[in-house]
């Protein structure tokens, strides 16, 4: 056999092995790539909530952390829905719109409804997919430090403007500047309008009935704690007077509590005590 016979017959021998082999590496590379494909694809219809955690910081404020799973299901918008009744529609909630690509963590402060259920949301162009909902506690006051006890500030969803008196005016005898209680009392027995007092002896909430009107300590105390509290307006009435004219009220922009005519419109935010 001639070197050009063995040239053949070995390029005929290695031929089908170079043909086996590029066959196999094909084969191989194919596989690789409906593997990345597979693990790609969502294999979950809806979108998941995972790790999903809910804190409340406050009587109004609230942490949401975790991640939302995309599903085969494109989605079209995901958010945090608050509402006062449970399963609530997400037309019913007050909503915050979030960025479905990244892991969630927001905080959500003065919610302006006394809401209790709070859950995630994911809007897809088929449907409205919800998380699990998680109940926040309702508060009903907050507990400030006051001369060696405590007071209940009611909720900052009470609080409403009125005057403290109508003219004619006269000396009514609340001069107590530590104490409310006395003060309260003493002008639902005499006769005026005494809105402000008037409400806060009327007000029923949390299970409590016996709330009343700060005295000006009191509200001094109030003041020094307005962020915590959440006190947004900038004047609230004391039931303590100090003259025919005019009583107490707090100016929160200077932390100072100041005299004010009677019929001055100011906010009324109404404590107890145990």
């Amino acid at each position: 056999m001639n070197s050009k016979q063995k040239n053949t017959l070995l390029k005929s021998k290695t031929l089908p092995i170079a043909l086996s082999l590029l066959f196999l590496v094909a084969t191989f590379f194919i596989m690789g790539l409906q593997s990345c494909s597979k693990e790609d694809t969502p294999v979950n219809k809806e979108p998941l909530f995972l790790d999903i955690l809910v804190d409340q910081n406050g009587w109004n404020s609230i942490r949401v952390r975790g991640r939302i799973q995309k599903g085969e299901e494109k989605i079209v918008q995901t958010g945090l829905a608050v509402a006062n009744t449970s399963d609530a529609h997400i037309t019913e909630c007050a909503t915050t719109i979030l960025n479905s690509d990244l892991p969630i963590d927001i905080t959500v402060n003065r919610m302006h409804t006394p809401a209790s259920y709070v859950r995630l949301y994911a809007i897809t162009s088929n449907n409205v997919y919800y998380s699990e909902e998680f109940i926040l506690r309702e508060a009903t006051s907050l507990v400030i430090p006051y001369q060696g006890t405590q007071l209940h500030v009611a909720h900052l969803y009470t609080e409403k403007q009125m005057r403290w008196d109508l003219p004619p005016y006269k000396l009514e005898g609340a001069n107590d500047s530590f104490d409310g209680r006395p003060n309260q009392q003493t002008l639902l027995i005499n006769s005026g309008n005494f809105d402000a007092a008037k409400y806060c002896e009327g007000l029923v909430y949390g299970g409590y009935s016996d709330w009343y009107l700060p005295a000006a300590a009191e509200l001094a105390a109030m003041v020094e704690n307005k962020v915590v509290l959440d006190m947004p307006s900038l004047k609230y009435w004391s039931s303590t007077e100090q003259n025919e004219e005019k009583a107490y009220l707090s100016n929160t922009s200077i932390n100072f509590i100041v005299p004010a005519n009677k019929d001055t419109y100011a906010a009324c935010r109404c404590i107890r005590r145990d």
